[in-house]
């Protein structure tokens, strides 16, 4: 069995790298064979990579100052890909390149990113496997995001059409809002599953990074990851540094970051991993962040987002209500001292997490295997 994997591997987004790395390495152990991940570029995706002018002069003015940390961030990524991810040679971007993998693969994955998110696709159905020739080959999706409270209504027809390409026995969606947006629509009962990166358990993560306990510079740290600026997280890490005397170690992806005051470093997705291993709190707004704080069972705290990005924060939310852990969330007023002193009891979150997650390998391991209608 031979599997094509379809995702933003371009992406330079720690997240988006470290799912990629498991969904490909799950695939290849559950199939008994090789995983690849196919080297597809979306027009529509290449221009929300370009330095674009918003309308905004001062976010458009940080990101040109930023220049050179995006740089130091894309080479440490580009890095990660060529050692860690099976990423097709050739560079593909048109239907007629696609539809010559169907001789290479017999099984086609879509997913475990906000692939089917019109904002990050446009039309492009590709990302719903619509070049499979499905007389010969299975097409699944794992874990894709939509990543939108409800479908635009012009958009209606392009959703209905493309998902209904899948068989449900093989469809799969990462959130529960998603789950019954395609209820809705086509009447198919999609599965939830988990992100691909909760896939792996803290042991096979430490194992597969060779992960080290080790502290920054003989001293204990909080580790901060944001997606985007926000004051009040910011204002709770330098009350949770005073309290503790630990060291603050920001992951650092524009210029504004150096100007908070504290220790500043930019990180590969294998660094992501190693300095919340490590750290003694985590403090993120990331969905990815707060997913590797619960899996490695470490003191975190996780905040949301706002303006455009605030659609995450029903991921983390939904995620850490299905943990049993919402009260590591932080929406509004907050008590540093009854937070920082509860202690995280991980026993009943880490079997609810193991359920979770064998749910989903077995959604996976049957999709793959099954014989029948495709």
């Amino acid at each position: 069995m031979k599997i094509g994997i379809l995702t933003f591997q371009e992406s330079n987004n720690n997240g988006a790298m470290l799912q990629a790395l498991a969904l490909q390495e799950i695939t290849s152990e559950i199939a008994n064979g090789s995983a690849k991940i196919i080297n597809y570029h979306s027009k529509f995706k290449q221009q929300q990579y370009k330095l674009n002018f918003s309308g905004n002069k001062k976010v458009f003015l940080n990101k040109l100052l930023s220049a050179f940390v995006r740089r130091k961030v894309r080479l440490k990524a580009e890095e990660f890909r060529r050692k860690y991810l099976n990423i097709e040679n050739k560079k593909i971007i048109d239907k007629k390149e696609l539809k010559e993998l169907n001789g290479r693969f017999s099984v086609f994955i879509t997913g475990s990113d906000q692939v089917w998110n019109v904002n990050n696709i446009g039309t492009d159905s590709t990302y719903f496997l619509d070049f499979v020739d499905k007389s010969n080959n299975k097409i699944v999706s794992y874990a894709p995001s939509i990543a939108l409270s409800e479908i635009p209504k012009k958009y209606k027809g392009f959703y209905y059409e493309n998902i209904n390409r899948f068989n449900y026995l093989n469809l799969s969606i990462r959130e529960k809002t998603g789950q019954k947006i395609i209820k809705d629509l086509t009447g198919q009962n999609a599965t939830v599953v988990v992100d691909p990166t909760l896939l792996l358990n803290k042991d096979e993560w430490i194992k597969k990074f060779n992960l080290q306990p080790t502290s920054y510079n003989n001293e204990k740290y909080i580790f901060v990851y944001y997606i985007s600026y926000n004051p009040n997280l910011i204002k709770f890490v330098k009350k949770l540094k005073e309290k503790t005397g630990y060291k603050v170690i920001v992951a650092t992806r524009t210029l504004r970051d150096y100007k908070i005051g504290f220790q500043n470093v930019v990180i590969s997705p294998k660094d992501f991993v190693n300095y919340i291993y490590s750290a003694e709190y985590i403090v993120t707004n990331s969905f990815h962040g707060t997913a590797f704080s619960v899996n490695f069972e470490k003191k975190f705290f996780a905040f949301g987002n706002s303006d455009k990005l605030s659609k995450v924060n029903s991921r983390i939310e939904d995620f850490l209500d299905d943990v049993s852990l919402s009260s590591r969330y932080i929406s509004g007023d907050y008590e540093l001292d009854s937070l920082s002193n509860e202690v995280i009891d991980y026993r009943s979150s880490s079997a609810i997490l193991e359920e979770m997650r064998n749910k989903s390998l077995n959604f996976l391991y049957n999709s793959l295997n099954r014989d029948g209608e495709i």
